[in-house]
């Protein structure tokens, strides 16, 4: 099975509801083929980007083009455009190939064209067998991929998925998020996931909009915004981040010197984009922190709370002097001495995956 992939592109895209801007100014771009996710809290509006570039809500201002073709004037049934929906938005009458041929047979194809698409459409999907099943007779995972099989009926030039897995246990996403990754890959159309769960966003993306408060905070690969967060809402929504407070002393080429709140200070051989006595907010990802036997430059004293066996690894919950409390991730087969509950030691920061952030954008 083949489609016809196109790339996306939304300039500037707005909507307000009830006199109130749902979002502003939204601008992205999706390469022929890939999958983008939307990534970002609930009421944050990437529900409302989907359903303007899908046509079921106005964009004005905003410019919506697919394969370089401005599709913004032109209602949702000829923007050449797939859309699953939440809930699925299954017709419980209708029978699994009654449902995906419903856009056919809206669109005057003949008896025997439906039923020759359709048969594709269940092979391409794994359901083969099911074809006079109700939708109430399906599992939750089969019923997702009637609305994609659905949604790919009239052979779109693009896909969107509004919080496709947000309804089913965590093993059948898991499941299902790699099915769709192979389906996405067989058919090598372009996709537009939302999600407001960062693994599943990071999981299927190859392009990540983070989106917040109706304004995208950052686009990049998964790798990109985990590893350089252009904010700290970013920092903190994509992956977890300990936050830890401090001033910064001094800045200049040859290094710079933060007092942090326990009173402690630390030297990072980078100069900030700061000014002396500017109020920031430090955050390291938990993989980026070690525990030492002894103080340096890079570390901050600490004594551990808790710590708690997960999969392969060891979350250690750590409180620093001033009763910050920040985590960090060591495989459970590393070999040290036990570690006993309020323990003092001694935390090396990786300076140079470090973030700074100016204070004021604290959460």
């Amino acid at each position: 099975m083949q489609t016809h992939s196109q790339a996306l592109t939304v300039n500037g895209l707005s909507h307000t509801y009830a006199g109130q801007p749902a979002v502003e100014g939204v601008s992205f771009h999706v390469a022929a083929g890939e999958i983008a996710a939307l990534l970002g809290p609930s009421g944050c509006g990437k529900s409302t980007v989907l359903r303007a570039i899908a046509g079921l809500l106005p964009a004005k201002p905003g410019v919506i083009s697919l394969g370089g073709r401005d599709i913004s004037p032109l209602p949702g049934r000829e923007r050449g455009i797939g859309m699953v929906f939440q809930n699925y938005a299954l017709f419980p009458h209708m029978t699994v190939a009654e449902n995906i041929a419903y856009p056919l047979s809206f669109r005057g194809w003949d008896r025997k064209r439906r039923q020759a698409r359709v048969e594709e459409l269940l092979a391409t999907v794994q359901l083969g067998g099911l074809e006079r099943r109700l939708p109430r007779q399906l599992s939750g995972g089969q019923q997702q991929r009637v609305a994609v099989a659905r949604a790919l009926a009239v052979d779109p030039a693009l896909l969107l998925l509004d919080e496709p897995f947000a309804a089913l246990d965590r093993a059948l996403r898991l499941d299902l998020q790699i099915e769709l990754v192979r389906l996405q890959q067989t058919l090598g159309i372009t996709t537009v996931i939302v999600t407001h769960d960062q693994e599943e966003a990071q999981a299927l993306a190859s392009q990540l909009v983070v989106m917040n408060r109706g304004h995208i905070e950052q686009t990049g690969t998964p790798a990109e915004i985990y590893d350089h967060p252009a904010s700290l809402f970013v920092n903190s929504f994509v992956g977890y981040a300990g936050k830890i407070r401090a001033v910064v002393e001094s800045a200049s080429a040859a290094g710079s010197t933060l007092k942090v709140s326990t009173g402690e200070t630390l030297r990072l051989p980078r100069e900030l984009r700061f000014a002396p006595g500017s109020p920031v907010v430090l955050t390291v990802r938990p993989e980026r922190l070690s525990i030492v036997d002894r103080p340096s430059d890079f570390t901050l004293a600490g004594r551990l709370l808790v710590s708690t066996p997960l999969g392969p690894d060891v979350i250690r919950s750590i409180a620093l002097a001033d009763g910050t409390e920040i985590k960090l991730t060591e495989p459970r087969d590393l070999r040290r001495s036990p570690l006993e509950s309020s323990a003092p030691l001694f935390i090396a920061l990786d300076v140079v995956n470090l973030h700074v952030f100016p204070a004021g954008e604290a959460l």
